[in-house]
């Protein structure tokens, strides 16, 4: 799926009834009656969302290619829609990959040997056996993660400025990368709220006259009509102002949802030409369109 570090990391579509779908308003739609207008939570249609995937360090982003349901709780129906964006919502200029490093004398100041959210190596815990992982050379498998834990620097990849985090209290933690990284830097990517550093190269985000950037591809959305071969009776949502129910189709192989849903007027998808010229961001021919 496109350059998301760990394929399927998003979650499948629900049809939830009842769905949460006017900014301001609650609109629900049946096959044989319109409900009363209720005052409706923060999160609906068309307001921002940031992908739950923008926590992760080793997330590269998304591809103009691909439609994601992505989970964010920023949404009140918990889909926030990425129609055919490229970058991360929370870094609009992308990056260069960061540099790995072990101490603060291989960065330059400002930055620092700077500890990221990225994980290594992975594992899979169905293979612990006895308490003991094969992938792992502690033996010890993090099941939440995927992630191998360790005891002692020594469990953890020699190369990619990988150490041995461990929280206090606890008798092992993660080999998380280290990177140099300086929370002053604009031309930086960090995890959303914080000034944990992304490690991997990240595109810029398209211009915004093409409705491609996050502000016209990016938002709270729901389904509000059927394909041909769905269900017409489900109940579905009823688009606000300024959005209109079309058809969004993923891009074959990619995984994603397609269906009848709520998008920005004019922002139909046609091409990677809507990326435009990336107004200042990072780019790079293999992962990025537009320049």
């Amino acid at each position: 799926m496109g350059f998301r570090a760990t394929p399927g990391a998003g979650s499948s579509l629900v049809l939830l009834p009842m769905v949460i779908i006017a900014v301001g308003t609650l609109h629900v739609v049946s096959s044989c009656h319109t409900a009363s207008v209720v005052p409706l939570p923060s999160g609906g249609v068309g307001e921002a969302c940031t992908p739950a995937e923008e926590q992760r360090g080793d997330f590269a982003g998304y591809s103009i290619t691909e439609v994601v349901d992505a989970q964010s709780p920023d949404c009140a129906s918990g889909f926030c829609l990425v129609n055919h964006f490229q970058g991360r919502v929370s870094c609009p200029r992308g990056q260069a990959a960061a540099t790995r490093c072990t101490t603060d004398a291989e960065c330059t100041p400002p930055d620092t040997c700077t500890v990221a959210n990225e994980f290594a190596p992975p594992c899979d815990p169905a293979q612990t056996v006895a308490g003991q992982n094969p992938a792992c050379s502690s033996g010890m498998c993090d099941e939440a993660g995927g992630y191998c834990a360790c005891g002692a620097p020594s469990d953890c990849p020699l190369v990619g400025g990988y150490t041995c985090d461990v929280a206090p209290g606890a008798s092992s933690g993660v080999c998380r990368a280290r990177v140099c990284s300086s929370p002053a830097r604009t031309d930086r990517c960090y995890l959303p709220g914080t000034d944990t550093p992304v490690v991997v190269d990240v595109c810029g985000q398209c211009a915004a006259d093409g409705l491609r950037d996050a502000a016209g591809a990016v938002y709270c959305s729901c389904r509000c009509g059927a394909l041909a071969g769905e269900d017409p009776s489900a109940d579905f949502c009823e688009c606000p102002a300024g959005y209109g129910c079309h058809k969004v189709l993923a891009s074959p192989g990619t995984g994603g949802p397609s269906g009848m849903f709520c998008i920005k007027e004019g922002s139909t998808y046609t091409g990677d030409a809507q990326c435009g010229t990336l107004p200042a961001g990072h780019h790079n021919a293999v992962q990025c369109a537009g320049w």
